[in-house]
């Protein structure tokens, strides 16, 4: 029977792998959980989406990604530029293409892109409106994932879709 010796070298090499799993896990667009499910608007998928505006152009100027900045309180104040249609708020909307935002903190993302799924408004981590700011209150330290959506008056992201997410370190 052959034996397998383990050196030094290759113990590293074994560690450092697994560390770059877990951070790549960590760092990756999380899995829903349940409050980020939950919805307060009909239990079934919306049937359509807006289609996504020729003109439109998202990104997030605060936080930056891979920057590490302190908060007032666990309060975070975050920022967006827009070009594109004029954002409504989802309660003014007359139609399925008038568009708003919609911010996500450590919300997986890809549960709502491509799907018919409304962003869920059972949470303090999910907001939608016409504002280009957001604020989230009780964040705590450690990695954080901020993504925005361009999502239609139905809460659903359009179509193809116009996201950006940054992640960040709150310490």
């Amino acid at each position: 029977m052959a034996r397998v010796t383990v050196g030094p070298a290759s113990a590293l090499c074994g560690a450092l792998a697994l560390l770059i799993a877990v951070v790549g896990a960590a760092v990756a667009d999380p899995a829903p959980t349940r409050e980020d499910t939950c919805y307060d608007q009909p239990a079934a998928p919306s049937t359509v989406a807006a289609l996504k505006p020729a003109d439109a152009v998202l990104t997030i100027t605060s936080p930056r990604a891979g920057e590490t900045l302190g908060t007032s309180g666990g309060v975070l104040s975050v920022e967006v530029e827009y070009w594109g249609p004029h954002l409504v708020e989802a309660g003014e909307a007359r139609s399925i293409d008038e568009y708003h935002l919609a911010y996500l903190l450590d919300i997986g993302s890809m549960a709502y892109i491509g799907t018919l799924r409304p962003i869920p408004h059972c949470t303090t981590r999910a907001y939608t409106g016409a504002a280009t700011r957001a604020t989230f209150r009780n964040v705590g330290s450690g990695v954080h994932t901020l993504s925005v959506l361009l999502v239609g008056s139905n809460d659903v992201a359009v179509n193809p879709p116009t996201v950006v997410t940054v992640t960040f370190m709150v310490k």
